[in-house]
């Protein structure tokens, strides 16, 4: 029988001191929670909109167990390291591209899987605040409009999501600063 850990999740904690308290807890409870083969418990996180997004505490679990650097505020990447990540997500991409060219569906949804996980952990390196930044765009997105044909697209789908006219894009400022940004450090996990 598998093992899950609930864990609720309090609004006030950054996402550094979420993955803290996440990756505090598993290591407090996984040897009491295995369950008999050695696989560590599932984890479930619940709590407010702020943390709505398990995929991203699993990819920050992940981040700190390997010491990824990651800022503490919206930072840049330094350049080798963005070359690095720029190529990853290239790489799945190009993964999931091939994978749907030859019907593998195991390894599209695997590549789509892995285009997240890089696309948060990205994220997490230079300091985003994902939930803020997530909310923004998702309120500007739901103000959009259906293409009726693919006239109106400028990537020629009828299947394509609009900006009706007066459409006004997402307000990042309040999230991000006016900047200037630092870059990251390699020492600020």
């Amino acid at each position: 029988m598998e093992k899950v850990i609930l864990i609720a999740l309090d609004t006030d904690l950054s996402d550094v001191e979420l993955g803290d308290a996440v990756a505090a807890a598993l290591g407090n409870m996984q040897d009491q929670t295995s369950d008999g083969n050695g696989s560590p418990p599932a984890v479930i996180c619940a709590g407010t909109p702020k943390h709505r997004f398990s995929d991203r505490v699993d990819v920050l679990a992940f981040q700190q167990k390997f010491r990824i650097p990651m800022a503490k505020e919206p930072s840049w990447l330094p350049e080798e390291l963005f070359q690095f990540r720029y190529m990853f997500l290239q790489e799945e991409l190009h993964e999931f591209y091939v994978a749907q060219l030859e019907r593998d569906m195991e390894g599209a949804a695997d590549a789509l899987v892995d285009l997240c996980y890089m696309l948060h952990g990205t994220a997490l390196m230079m300091g985003l605040p994902w939930p803020v930044l997530w909310e923004e765009v998702h309120r500007k997105n739901l103000l959009k409009v259906r293409a009726t044909s693919s006239k109106e697209s400028k990537r020629h789908s009828s299947f394509d999501i609009i900006k009706p006219a007066g459409w006004v894009g997402p307000d990042h400022s309040k999230a991000l600063g006016k900047g200037p940004w630092p870059t990251l450090k390699g020492d600020e996990s």
